[in-house]
C-alpha cells in the first residue's frame, strides 16, 4: 500500500509526511444516529482525551508524539477493541493489545483504519456497549494561531480573556464543588454518595466542553474529573489543558464546524490552487459582509455567557 496526504480537519489543506500535527482522540457520542445537521461542536463526537502532537508520517500515522503522561495514562485506560469482519467469527469485537510505546498506541490504534472501539457502558446511547473511536487532526500552526486569536479575545461585557475568565471560572466552579462536596461518612448510603459524586463530575466535565451531551461525557472523563478534584499535584496542568480544550471547542463553534473527520484522509492529492481560491472568496465575503452589516471589530458581538 503506498503513500497518502493526510486532511487538515480545519483548513482542509493537505498534510504532508513530516508536518508538525495536533491529533485530538474522538469517541462518538451515539451509536444508534448521526446527526447531518448539528447543531453543536460536539453533537456527534467527542474528545476522548487531550491533544497529541507529533508529525505526519506518510501513512495515515504519527511519529516522534509526544504529550502529558496523565493524558496517556487516561487514554490507555480504555479496552479498544477491533470489529471482526470475519462473518464467521463467534464475537462482533476483538480486544487490542496496546504497544508500550505511545507512536504505536497512536498509529495502531487511535489512527487505525479497520475503525476502533471502547467499552463504554452506556446503553441509551450505545446498545452494545461499544463507542466507535476515531481522531481529529489539523496542522499545528492552523491549531496555534486559531488557538491564541480567541484565547485572547475579550468577551462582550467582560474585562479580561476568554483564557482569563475561563481559568477564573473554572477554578471558582471547583472550588464550589470541592466546599460542598462531602465524604463517603457524611453520606448515609453509598447509592447517596454516587450519586452526589455523578453530579460534581458532570459539573467538571460541562466546563470542558460547556455544551451538552452531559451524561455522556461523564462517562468518559470522570478519571479526570476525580484526578482533578483529589490530586492536587496533577491540579493545574490539568486545568490549563481543560481551559485549552473549552477554548478550541469554542473555536470550532465560531468557525461553523465540529468535532467531525472530513474526507480526503486517503488523497494523494496535493491541490492547492482550489484552495487559494476558496481563501480568496472568504476574505472578499468576509469585506462584503462588513461593509452591509454592523460589524464589530473586536470579534462576535453577542454576549457570550462562559459560565
Amino acid at each position: 500500500m503506498g503513500c497518502w496526504n493526510a486532511t487538515c480537519n480545519v483548513s482542509n489543506l493537505p498534510i504532508f509526511w513530516g508536518d508538525k500535527v495536533v491529533l485530538i482522540p474522538l469517541v462518538k457520542v451515539s451509536s444508534k444516529e448521526t446527526k447531518f445537521n448539528p447543531c453543536y461542536p460536539t453533537d456527534n463526537f467527542i474528545p476522548l482525551g487531550f491533544p497529541i502532537f507529533g508529525e505526519y508520517d506518510d501513512y495515515g500515522r504519527l511519529e516522534n508524539t509526544y504529550t502529558s503522561a496523565w493524558n496517556e495514562a487516561h487514554l490507555r485506560q480504555f479496552k479498544y477493541y477491533f470489529e471482526e469482519r470475519d462473518d464467521d467469527a463467534q464475537e462482533k469485537y476483538r480486544p487490542v493489545e496496546l504497544r508500550n510505546s505511545l507512536d504505536a498506541f497512536v498509529g495502531q490504534v487511535l489512527c487505525c483504519h479497520e475503525g476502533c472501539y471502547i467499552d463504554l457502558p452506556n446503553r441509551h446511547f450505545h446498545p452494545d456497549g461499544k463507542a466507535m473511536v476515531t481522531y481529529m487532526m489539523i496542522r499545528q500552526n492552523v491549531y496555534n494561531s486559531l488557538c491564541n486569536e480567541m484565547a485572547g479575545r475579550i468577551p462582550y461585557n467582560h474585562d479580561n480573556t476568554y483564557r482569563d475568565a475561563l481559568r477564573t471560572g473554572l477554578y471558582a466552579q471547583l472550588a464550589k464543588i470541592k466546599d460542598c462536596c462531602p465524604s463517603r461518612d457524611e453520606c448515609s448510603t453509598q447509592v447517596a454518595y454516587e450519586m452526589f459524586e455523578h453530579m460534581m463530575m458532570r459539573d467538571i466535565c460541562e466546563q470542558v466542553f460547556g455544551y451538552q451531551n452531559y451524561f455522556h461525557q461523564y462517562f468518559v472523563w470522570r478519571d479526570l474529573a476525580e484526578r482533578l478534584i483529589h490530586d492536587e499535584s496533577m491540579r493545574k496542568s490539568i486545568m490549563e489543558d481543560i481551559v485549552n480544550m473549552k477554548i478550541w471547542t469554542l473555536t470550532l463553534s465560531y468557525l461553523r464546524k465540529g468535532y467531525l473527520c472530513e474526507s480526503g484522509a486517503g488523497s494523494q492529492s496535493g491541490e492547492m490552487k482550489l484552495h487559494l481560491i476558496l481563501a480568496q472568496c472568504i476574505q472578499d465575503e468576509v469585506a462584503r459582509i462588513r461593509e452591509s452589516h454592523e460589524w464589530d471589530e473586536d470579534g462576535d458581538a453577542e454576549t457570550i455567557y462562559l459560565w
